[in-house]
């Protein structure tokens, strides 16, 4: 691993004294900050008041008494004994809910857990669900595309957030509806994993036990800290010639995991256009894998409109609760993980996460080539923007856009090579040797040799070199040793 520079954490660059001041004016806090600092942070309101807008505002499953009502009297008072009873139970406020046959199945293979789940866990939920107006005491804004602004919230109302997708408490809308052209938000109740064919079982199976896990773990022990999710935008694509910007250091790491050897940095989530992806589907992908080992991240699926080319998400604050194995379909839960880094001055866990979409031009019906110049140009800001918004700390990312979404891995990390110039990021790059049929010429060695050759011009002449690049004639790393000489 080459890791000789400067690299900054997370830790070391963040603020040390809180503004509150200021991000009272520019953002929404769903608690009270003069109790931060306590065991227990409250809400921002004694109760939920539902007095809001539905169009600038998070639909709540409070806002229709009537329904309301409904979900109290069929969940929080009835000792349920069985899976047909809670499916029952839901289906009479949530039409889309015709069986709970994946959990059902789910219990048949780990009945163990089926003792825990109705002995001990779902009455700890219900608690949680029936007090939720009194935590979640304020509807979070929307999100939308073109604004630059953060929803603050405690892992409490994240946890009851939660609670409340797994009952299917979410008012259905057609913004949510996956089948809608007209959504543009990501759904957020467990209707589909709760009731896939046995098809999907060892897809889904793994993602019940870590939301089951994450459920114990917090119903056993509420933990308490503060997450903020943010939407960061611009409208312009930056300066190739400000002379002002230089090369930054890149350190690569041919095996390991960002979320384990980058866990200090800022991590980069490859994300959807809708934030989160299919984790509360069915794949599981770099993104699905980091939102169920960290499911409070899962709450960015409420109030984040899908990105436009010239947007990021950043969410900075989420706990760990998971260790894991596998990717896509051989993804496994492995057991409980103990999250231990510090928190920031807005008792935060030092942990970022980066959500920057890339274009998928395996199967995404594009007509554009990856490598015409709208198409490499739109990356660069992209990841330019994301970069920019973060901390002024290492960047961990990787592969973005390459796998299953077919990006060339030479030509994208050039792509972001450039974009961490302009923001003036150091990257901290995972390549995944081991992924790679490279065993004489690793792929680290290769990114190594492409950043050596970068480096020798400025960033202006190398994103000529990208203008340039014919991919059906040679490799980029070709391409580029044969500009330079």
């Amino acid at each position: 691993m080459n890791c000789t520079g400067y690299f900054p954490t997370y830790s070391y660059v963040c603020s040390k004294i809180p503004d509150w001041e200021k991000i009272l004016n520019t953002d929404q806090v769903l608690f009270d900050i003069s109790t931060v600092d306590k065991n227990r942070i409250l809400p921002s309101k004694p109760a939920f008041d539902g007095n809001y807008t539905k169009d600038d505002f998070v639909e709540m499953p409070f806002c229709d008494l009537s329904r309301w009502l409904t979900i109290k009297s069929k969940i929080c008072d009835t000792l349920f004994e069985n899976v047909n009873e809670l499916q029952a139970a839901i289906a009479s406020y949530c039409p889309s809910i015709k069986s709970l046959k994946c959990l059902a199945a789910f219990f048949i293979a780990y009945p163990e857990e089926k003792v825990n789940f109705f002995g001990s866990l779902l009455p700890k939920m219900q608690k949680i669900l029936k007090n939720s107006p009194k935590i979640l005491t304020e509807a979070p804004c929307l999100l939308k595309t073109g604004m630059n602004k953060s929803i603050w919230i405690t892992q409490e109302q994240c946890a009851t957030a939660l609670v409340l997708s797994f009952f299917c408490c979410w008012p259905e809308s057609s913004i949510r509806w996956s089948q809608s052209k007209n959504a543009t938000y990501n759904m957020m109740n467990f209707d589909h994993i709760l009731q896939y064919p046995a098809s999907y079982n060892d897809q889904i199976f793994p993602r019940l036990q870590c939301f089951l896990h994450y459920f114990k773990r917090v119903t056993n022990e509420m933990p308490v800290g503060v997450i903020s999710f943010k939407r960061v935008c611009a409208s312009e694509f930056p300066d190739l010639k400000d002379k002002s910007k230089k090369w930054h250091d890149v350190c690569f790491v041919p095996d390991g995991l960002i979320e384990d050897k980058g866990r200090n940095n800022v991590q980069v989530d490859f994300a959807d256009e809708f934030i989160g992806g299919l984790t509360l589907r069915w794949d599981t992908l770099q993104e699905e894998i980091r939102f169920l080992i960290s499911p409070e991240l899962t709450v960015a699926q409420l109030f984040f409109e899908k990105m436009s080319d010239s947007e990021a998400i950043i969410i900075t604050g989420a706990e760990r609760f998971s260790r894991y194995s596998g990717y896509s379909k051989s993804f496994r839960f492995r057991g409980n993980f103990v999250d231990t880094q510090i928190r920031d001055c807005y008792r935060r866990k030092c942990t970022q996460i980066l959500a920057i979409d890339a274009v998928n031009y395996r199967y995404g019906g594009h007509k554009r080539s990856q490598f015409d110049e709208e198409s490499f140009q739109r990356d660069i800001l992209k990841a330019f923007i994301g970069f920019e918004g973060c901390e002024p700390a290492t960047i961990a990312t990787g592969k973005w856009g390459c796998g299953a979404f077919g990006g060339n891995v030479q030509f994208k990390f050039a792509i972001q090579m450039i974009a961490a110039a302009l923001a003036s990021r150091p990257l901290q790059f995972f390549s995944f040797d081991a992924d790679c049929s490279y065993e004489l010429n690793p792929l680290s060695k290769q990114l190594e040799g492409i950043s050596d050759m970068l480096k020798t011009l400025t960033i202006e002449q190398a994103y000529d070199v990208l203008l340039q690049f014919e991919a059906d004639k040679s490799t980029f790393f070709d391409h580029l040793e044969n500009c330079i000489s």
